[in-house]
């Protein structure tokens, strides 16, 4: 049995560095459309129900986990809309890979709806592979970092994506307004650009 098990967990360790990771490149960092441009809306989960983005991929203690995080769009939101994440200066990203001097960790991001898992819409390092950039003390100067998560989507009153980590670890991040640096990061739906 513990043959198996271990089997099991090598293929599996084998498979999951076989599959494709997404560039880290400035064009998959940045936005394809300008979502700091005054036309563009920026609507975040509510603070109460989602107020940090936790997902755990940890065989090896037996702990895994996957979050699905819900976003209310106003009655005018229509079209396409976009899923970023946006972190300002200060904003901390924890990620256990990053902060051992691995790669970031690849999230992979699932459409969510009353039928549960949809189909895979995005996968993407949320983490910047700088362990400085995603620190709460930043270099001086830094400004904003946005990752686009998923694009193309079309705009609903009520959207949901389901987190899941692709490889083993831990990623975290605060959503929505933070009081202490008073602003807005994390997840967020983009419409109107």
């Amino acid at each position: 049995m513990h043959l198996s098990i271990l089997l099991t967990l090598a293929t599996l360790s084998t498979l999951s560095s076989a599959l494709p990771t997404p560039s880290l490149s400035s064009a998959n960092r940045q936005p394809r459309h300008t979502s700091q441009t005054p036309a563009c809306k920026h609507v975040y989960p509510p603070t109460a129900e989602t107020p940090r983005l936790n997902v755990v991929n940890r065989p090896d203690l037996g702990h895994t986990t996957t979050q699905t995080v819900k976003f209310t769009l106003p009655p005018e939101a229509s079209g396409s809309c976009t899923l970023e994440a946006r972190f300002p200066p200060l904003w901390e990203v924890v990620d256990t890979s990053v902060d051992k001097g691995g790669p970031p960790l690849v999230v992979n991001v699932y459409a969510a709806g009353g039928s549960g898992r949809g189909p895979l819409v995005g996968a993407v390092a949320l983490a910047s592979p700088d362990p400085a950039e995603n620190a709460p003390h930043p270099p001086p100067g830094r400004e904003d970092r946005v990752v686009v998560v998923a694009t193309g989507f079309e705009c609903q009153q009520e959207v949901a994506f389901e987190f899941e980590l692709a490889g083993q670890g831990e990623i975290g991040f605060v959503n929505g307004f933070d009081p202490g640096l008073k602003q807005s990061g994390g997840l967020a739906a983009v419409y109107g650009c």
